[in-house]
């Protein structure tokens, strides 16, 4: 017996979890049946005791009490009846005997074992009744004499107490029997409680014990799982997994298992994957850079040698049908090699012909040797390699090796062998390309003669012609002697006739050689153009590396840890000028681009004279000092105070004349006059610059002067006075150049004076005092043109005042692009038109006014701002004519246009397409919401996906990390094709095109985009490629934003994208915050001993951050999100200062800032917001997050540490 309970015990033991929960409910469940139903029939049966004494035992004892006392009233109403000697008193008496019958029955009804004793008292009474009633009567009625009353008192008393003994027995044994009752139940539920409350307790302890077990069988068994889990997460993989003690257990213990198996497998392909990432990288870095088709062959085989062990190899480069091995590693040749092999010619010949890997194994002994300087052996393996590129077979590799090639070495190979041939195929092409521009090269300076030799064919023509047209005259004049000599008349004719036939043939001569002429010159334009175009790419793609060399060069010059020699630090300073040198190389060859290309825009402004002179004057004066020569600047007090021009150029013009004033002289001056013109200028193509309208600038130096043969190269591009190989000076012979044209452009022109060399130069710079704004190219002739002509004034709120601008009804030009942050402000006022102006600046709109319908149009036909404010009083034309125009033209009538007007009676059905109309005047909160309705209407867009086309593999990765950063889904596609199925069969929020794609031209591609997607979905051009004019027109017809590729171009393709598809309406609150008061220099500054946390997820901002603050002494700390820089801050010793960027993922920077502050221990923690996007609120809406100073992107060094400094100080 016992021992089935051992084993019922045990199977119990090793049952499920559900099973045992199971039965300790069920255990549970009929224990507490058990105390329900026990109570159930308790209080049953007390109720029924209860429901008798209620109904017997206390009706009994109220009829006693009421037989007792009621007997008394009858005894009290004979009496009273006897001594009043009143009937109806008797008759009361006899009543009251009624009741007391009454209850005397009711007693053997209630309770029949009392049935004697209620007859024996009904008997008693009734005697009593009746003897007193006689008694009574013979009172009342005078019959009984003395001695019969007494007789009579003395039988009825006795009757009354023998009645009375009868009832207070009755009472007596009546209130016994009810006392003995109701123990009875006091004892009863007394038992009853304590049953339960045993029974109840036992109960709970066995399931307290159940429970208890159950609890120290589970968390037995979860601890031994959770020691395999930690075991597991520790990275143990090989811990064994056991066996548990219930059904549940084991299913975990097996998971366990499972999970721990496919974790090896994950560790172990996740090796491999990182061995053949680093495989991968080698690699690149090896064929990164301007290779030619040997080095990239030589690269090829010593990386592929080292990465798999090969002893030998060769690489064989198709040429034709024949493979020429290219390059070879470690190979010994020996006579009778072969170099060369026809397709299927060989196991070399045979892997390009079917063009698959091939794989030799058991080498014979005498198998191409590998020979030492000690020695040879043979190598056991032979692997061939055929790389091919878009289809076409380039090379083979051969490798040799002692050892066998593993499987992932084999894979590694083939996956590789698509990027070599990448690599080779672009080391061929940069050699053809460099073969081509050198024969473009001869073609252009083949045309050059050419072009002289038709120049003097069209001079001996034109000499011809004149004299034919002699020859013309005199046939003429005879003419008229023919009509005198009639006889000669048909002789001379004739003669005339032939002279005509030959005329007309040299004619026909003639114009073939002119059109033969002018396709020469298109050709040289066209040659031209490449050359401008290809100038100006390769500058762009030089800025991405310049950046890094500039920055990380001047850390080395200021060598703040002083880790440097004197020598290093020179190299560094050598490095850091001439990267200077060479931005300002390609700063000059893309001025000139833009110049050639019409690119250049002019942004005129009112500028003062002689806060420029003294600003000119600070930026030279070091240097002049350096060089212990003099240096003035000079405004002639007669000249107005301000000029409008164009501040940028000007300022660079100016800077090339005094740089090159400083650099040739050694001794002496420069001076630099401002002033008056005192005749008229001359300038090109005679143009006339009356001397009134110009002003003059003039650089004089006392250097090394200017041979006069050379004063009419110096304007000429890559032109100097010394251009041989031995010269003194250096530089490119753009500067002058440029400023020469960019004065042409702005309407003036540049001269320069020197009496010879060593006796100083003058450069002179004449420009008109009002200079037109747009876009300026220089023509063939030298002087501008003008694409955007406008007359600016000089009212406070610059409008735009165009000359000869008709205001009639004819459509806008429509070859603006909408420009989405620009408003468009019509008044006449012109007080009340700079106020709206700035306060549309303050909302971050880019604002421009015109105070007339006609400055309007001008603005109009070359720009289309994304909403307009518009004053119906217009001096030149009624507002609401112009609203009509607007809405009526299909370029216009999308733009929003808020209506404003001081006039009494405005007839709103004229205002039809308005947005809304404000009548004057209105407070400044009218205005805010005015804007505020701007700018929902321009930024409320919804939030959607993005198709990005791009053929880089790196761009690609790039741009979808930063888009996954903002929350934005991206699909990506390499190939027009693709692209235009995606477009045809989902929607998209804004599409990125790159123009250089493998399988169409980008161009079209962005047409047929536009064209699929009805122009509703922005498209942005995202292109290393430097447009023309023309490219860039036609590709804003259907692209929203053209972004170049740069150092710092993804920022803004993220930043435009999230603008086309989230613009967010933000607060106009502006706190009164601290502004930057500190702007010295913080070169210097030491701030050791403290630590500061660096909050960014971007690895560059943390790299270089990190490495110009550590260099001051600060203890770094870094992290890549809010949620990383609240773990560090609670975990480690105390920070000094936090710089937080906005910007980052699962926890942003304004709601790290806020949880921050809401800890009391950081209240006073000096907290700096960094951000990129710098738009109107993010002051605001840092400084509110708990930020105390903001810094936005990119960040100056100097502020930063000036800013964290005063920080510092305060806290």
């Amino acid at each position: 017996m016992l021992q089935i309970l051992r084993n019922s015990l045990i199977k119990f033991a090793n049952s499920s979890i559900k099973l045992k929960m199971t039965l300790m409910a069920v255990m549970a469940l009929l224990g507490f049946s058990y105390i329900v139903f026990s109570n159930y029939s308790f209080f049953t049966e007390t109720n029924q005791k209860l429901k008798q004494v209620q109904d017997i035992d206390s009706q009994l004892v109220r009829i006693g009490n009421r037989l007792q006392i009621g007997f008394l009233d009858v005894n009290r109403l004979f009496e009273a009846a006897i001594a009043e000697n009143e009937y109806d008193t008797l008759a009361a008496a006899m009543d009251h005997s009624t009741s007391q019958r009454k209850d005397i029955l009711r007693i053997t009804t209630l309770k029949p074992s009392l049935a004697s004793r209620s007859h024996e008292m009904l008997a008693s009474f009734d005697q009593y009744i009746s003897d007193t009633q006689k008694y009574t009567l013979r009172v009342l009625n005078g019959e009984f004499s003395a001695d019969e009353m007494h007789s009579a008192i003395a039988s009825t008393l006795k009757q009354r107490k023998q009645y009375d003994l009868l009832v207070r027995n009755f009472n007596k044994t009546v209130n016994n029997d009810f006392d003995k009752t109701l123990d009875t139940i006091r004892i009863e539920s007394e038992a009853a409680s304590f049953s339960q409350f045993v029974i109840g307790t036992v109960l709970v302890g066995l399931v307290l014990f159940a429970i208890i077990w159950l609890i120290i069988v589970v968390t037995s068994a979860i601890g031994q799982v959770i020691k395999l889990a930690g075991q597991i997460a520790e990275g143990n993989l090989d811990v064994e997994v056991g066996i548990g003690t219930s059904t549940e257990v084991n299913r975990l213990f097996m998971a366990l298992a499972t999970m721990r198996d496919r974790l090896k497998k994950q560790y172990q392909e996740s090796a491999i994957r990182t061995e053949r990432q680093e495989q991968i990288s080698r690699l690149n870095d090896a064929l990164r850079g301007e290779l030619t088709t040997l080095q990239v062959s030589n690269n090829i085989l010593r990386c592929l040698a080292e990465l798999l062990g090969a002893n030998v190899g060769a690489l064989y480069l198709l040429e034709g049908d024949t493979l020429v091995m290219k390059a070879s590693y470690a190979f010994s040749h020996r006579k009778g090699d072969r170099t060369r092999f026809l397709l299927g010619e060989s196991m070399v010949g045979q892997a390009a012909l079917e063009r698959k890997l091939f794989m030799v194994r058991d080498l014979p002994a005498d198998y191409a040797p590998v020979a030492s300087g000690l020695g040879e052996a043979t190598a056991t393996e032979v692997m061939l390699v055929p790389l091919e590129f878009n289809g076409n077979l380039l090379a083979v590799i051969e490798l040799m090796s002692f050892t066998p090639f593993t499987e992932h070495q084999i894979d590694f190979v083939e996956r590789s062998a698509e990027g070599l041939a990448i690599a080779l195929s672009s080391a061929i092409s940069r050699m053809q390309l460099a073969d081509a521009l050198e024969r473009t090269r001869l073609q252009a300076e083949a045309m050059e003669q050419q072009q002289e030799e038709l120049r003097a064919t069209n001079e001996e023509l034109e000499e011809q012609a004149t004299t034919l047209r002699a020859s013309e005259e005199g046939l003429q004049q005879q003419q008229e002697e023919l009509r005198v000599m009639n006889e000669e008349l048909e002789e001379r004719n004739q003669l005339l006739d032939r002279q005509k036939e030959e005329i007309a043939q040299k004619n026909k001569d003639l114009e073939a050689s002119r059109e033969e002429l002018h396709g020469k010159a298109k050709q040289l334009e066209m040659s031209g153009r490449y050359k401008t175009e290809f100038l100006s790419t390769m500058s762009h793609e030089l800025r991405t590396p310049l950046n890094s060399i500039l920055i990380l060069s001047q850390g080395l010059v200021e060598n703040k840890k002083r880790n440097l020699d004197e020598k290093q630090v020179e190299h560094a300073k050598v490095i850091n000028s001439s990267g200077r040198d060479l931005l300002m190389l390609i700063n000059d060859i893309l001025d000139l681009s833009k110049v050639e290309e019409g690119k250049l825009e002019l942004v005129v402004e009112e500028l003062n004279l002689q806060a420029f002179a003294d600003k000119l004057h600070g930026q030279f004066d070091v240097q002049a000092e350096n060089k212990k020569i003099g240096f003035g600047v000079e405004v002639e007090p007669e000249l107005p105070d301000s000029i409008l021009i164009d501040e940028h150029r000007l300022s660079q013009i100016l800077r090339n004349f005094i740089s090159n004033a400083l650099k040739f002289t050694h001794k002496g001056s420069v001076n630099v006059s401002v002033g008056r013109a005192e005749t008229d200028v001359r300038l090109a193509e005679g143009h006339l610059l009356r001397k009134e309208d110009a002003i003059v600038f003039k650089v004089k130096d006392s250097g090394i002067g200017i041979p006069k043969d050379k004063l009419g190269l110096i304007f000429e591009a890559f032109k100097q006075v010394d251009g041989t190989i031995s010269r003194k000076y250096g530089g490119t012979g753009l500067g002058l150049t440029i400023s020469k044209k960019l004065a042409e452009i702005m309407g003036g022109g540049v001269d320069v004076l020197s009496e010879g060399e060593n006796f100083g130069s003058e450069f002179v710079l004449y420009l008109p005092r009002t200079v037109t704004p747009g876009v300026h190219k220089a023509n063939d002739s030298g002087t501008e043109q003008v694409t955007s002509p406008a007359k600016p004034s000089t009212s406070s709120a610059e409008p735009l005042t165009p000359a000869g601008v008709s205001s009639e009804d004819a459509p806008f030009s429509g070859a603006a692009v909408v420009r989405e942050k620009t408003v468009l402000i019509i008044e006449d006022d012109p007080s009340f038109s700079g106020v709206l102006k700035n306060l549309a600046e303050d909302f971050g709109f880019e604002a421009h006014c015109a105070h007339t319908v006609a400055d309007a149009r001008a603005y109009l036909n070359h720009h289309l701002p994304g909403s307009i404010i518009l004053d119906l009083g217009l001096p030149d034309a009624p507002g609401e004519h112009l609203l009509s125009m607007l809405k009526e033209d299909k370029e216009t009538r999308n733009i929003p246009v808020h209506v404003i007007s001081g006039k009494l009676n405005v007839n709103v059905s004229d205002l039809a397409g308005a947005e809304e109309f404000i009548a004057k005047p209105f407070s400044r909160d009218r205005l805010d919401q005015l804007f505020q309705d701007i700018e929902s209407e321009i930024h409320d867009l919804s939030y959607q996906r993005v198709l990005i086309i791009e053929d880089d593999e790196v761009q690609c990765e790039q741009l979808k990390m930063n888009f996954d950063k903002q929350n934005i889904a991206s699909d990506i596609v390499s190939s027009g094709e693709h692209a235009l199925s995606l477009v045809n069969s989902e929607h998209y929020g804004a599409i990125i095109l790159d123009l250089e794609l493998p399988d169409v031209d980008g161009f079209g591609l962005a047409k047929a985009l536009g064209e699929a997607t009805l122009g509703n979905t922005p498209i942005i051009i995202y292109t290393a490629r430097d447009l023309n004019k023309k490219q860039d027109a036609d590709l804003r017809k259907y692209a929203k934003r053209i972004v170049l590729k740069t150092d710092k171009s993804i920022s803004r393709l993220i930043n435009e994208t999230t603008l086309f598809l989230h613009w967010v309406n933000e607060s106009d609150k502006t706190p009164n915050t601290k502004e930057w008061v500190d702007t010295s220099p913080s070169d210097g500054l030491n701030f050791v001993g403290k630590r500061l946390l660096l909050v960014d997820d971007d690895i560059r901002n943390l790299y270089s951050l990190s490495a110009v603050l550590e260099e001051s002494g600060f203890e770094i700390e870094t992290a890549s999100t809010g949620i990383e820089a609240l773990d560090m801050l609670a975990s480690q010793p105390a920070f000094d200062l936090v710089l937080m960027d906005v910007m980052m993922p699962e926890m942003d920077g304004l709601e790290a800032m806020k949880k921050i502050r809401s800890q009391s221990q950081f209240k006073s923690l000096p907290l700096i917001a960094l951000t990129a996007k710098a738009m109107r609120d993010d002051r605001a809406r840092c400084i509110e997050a708990g930020a105390n100073d903001y810094l936005s992107k990119p960040v100056e060094t100097v502020k930063l540490k000036s800013m964290i400094k005063m920080w510092l100080r305060q806290n």
